[in-house]
């Protein structure tokens, strides 16, 4: 069995898929909301965020909160995941990422309102918390 542990591969269904060398490349889809007359809320929780500081090279970890009132989409879950993953090699400062991932989402969802917080672990005992927001 071939190696999947080289940091550039994962496997869904058995198939080896390269990880996105972007977030641009890692393609985001949405599914339409069966419920947009509704004013209820998605919440998203991603553990394993990862992505470098632009800075010192060091690996930034997080868990991300991203939190919507969709209107007339709802964005995929395994897409979203992909499109995280795709940050593990990009360097970037966790305030610039939190706001370029609002604004991706924001920019394809059009919801009402969206939320994206990152909590990140803890650098020389100072921790850093974005939060942006979108609405329209």
């Amino acid at each position: 069995m071939d190696d999947l542990n080289e940091g550039s591969q994962s496997e869904t269904e058995g198939k080896k898929i390269p990880f996105p060398t972007s977030s641009t490349e890692a393609m985001l889809e949405t599914v339409p909301n069966k419920w947009p007359v509704s004013n209820y809320t998605v919440e998203l929780i991603y553990e394993e965020f990862v992505c470098l500081c632009p800075l010192s090279n060091q690996v930034d970890c997080a868990t991300l909160y991203i939190e919507y009132i969709p209107e007339d989409r709802l964005v995929g879950s395994k897409s979203l995941k992909r499109y995280l993953e795709s940050y593990q090699d990009i360097k970037i400062s966790q305030e610039a990422v939190i706001n370029q991932i609002c604004h991706d989402l924001g920019s394809l969802l059009r919801p009402r309102v969206l939320e994206v917080r990152g909590e990140f672990s803890s650098r020389d005992g100072v921790r850093i918390i974005p939060t942006a927001r979108w609405s329209v």
